[in-house]
Parts: C-alpha cells; structure tokens; sequence
C-alpha cells in the first residue's frame, strides 16, 4: 500500500505545486485536509474486503490528497522565512 501511494504522491506532487502557484498555498492545503475523510473507509475493512479496500484508500488518502496537505504546510513554513539564507534560517 505504501508504495501505490508513494507513487501516486511523485506523479502528483508537481500538479499541486502548480496549483499552489495558481490559487495559493492556504486553498490548497484544505483541499489536501480532505484526505482524512478517507480513514472512515478503514471503518469498513473486513476479511473479505481488504485486498480490495486498502489500495483504495491508499490511492485515495496518500496519494491523492495528501501530498496538497503536506508540501502545502511545507510551503507555508518557508513562506515568511528570508530569502537571504534561507537554509540555515530552516535548519
């Protein structure tokens, strides 16, 4: 599972980035805050399900949404930082 949403983050991830540009990162980031909602399919697993349900989720969860929350919130935490020396000021 952690490899279908991993994958699914790297192909993504430039698309929000683009987004962010556009809309900004705050809207952005909500819309990334939507991929809690898909930890209710959890509630649904069972023995006969599971094989089918957790790729769902994974896809769902980390690797659609997920990467807008969090290269989002990264993106806000660098946002006020100067651009002079911006490493060390991170670091």
């Amino acid at each position: 599972m952690f490899v279908i949403s991993q994958l699914l983050w790297i192909l993504l991830s430039p698309a929000w980035g683009m987004l962010m540009d556009r809309m900004g990162r705050k809207p952005v980031v909500m819309i990334g805050l939507l991929f809690t909602l898909s930890w209710i399919g959890y509630l649904f697993l069972a023995h006969r399900n599971y094989t089918y349900l957790l790729p769902i989720i994974a896809l769902a969860a980390g690797g659609t949404l997920a990467p807008a929350f969090w290269d989002g919130t990264n993106q806000i935490m660098l946002s006020p930082t100067p651009e002079h020396n911006r490493l060390s000021f991170v670091a």
